[in-house]
């Protein structure tokens, strides 16, 4: 059986060597800086099958922040500040286009096989209390993230 997606609840992405909690959908882009979710005909960009993801500049994490701030606003990798392993980097220097050569790419891009990305079901809900306990550990991971 297909459950639904429930687009209500924030898509997460996490960390694929540590499992902490990185982003939210809304923090994460197409190279056209379009939301990434939900994913539909209208938001496609002209690379759909990119391995790259582009985090929005508006809504860096702090974490984030400080390794661009490290990194001078030039150019730079970015790592998971949990197990420093890498996720992508950012370079607010070149200015680089996408495919289509009509759009500049946003700075920062994580690579997609570097993380991992839950999206919430109408059925995450009804789960037991196992999958109610994990969801309250993950909103104190965002809590965390997030400030």
């Amino acid at each position: 059986m297909q459950s639904m997606i429930d687009y209500t609840k924030p898509t997460t992405f996490k960390c694929r060597k540590c499992r902490h909690l990185l982003f939210l959908e809304e923090q994460i882009s197409n190279c056209h800086n379009e939301p990434l979710f939900p994913l539909t005909n209208d938001n496609q960009s002209c690379n759909p099958r990119s391995n790259v993801w582009y985090l929005r500049e508006e809504s860096f994490p702090d974490w984030v922040k400080e390794q661009v701030n490290d990194g001078n606003w030039m150019k730079g990798k970015i790592f998971c500040p949990f197990c420093k392993c890498r996720l992508g980097s950012f370079d607010f220097v070149s200015g680089n286009k996408c495919t289509c050569e009509t759009h500049v790419l946003p700075p920062l891009h994580v690579v997609s096989c570097k993380l991992d990305y839950i999206v919430k079901t109408s059925l995450d809900e009804t789960n037991v209390t196992e999958s109610h306990t994990e969801q309250s550990s993950e909103s104190n991971d965002l809590k965390a993230v997030l400030s």
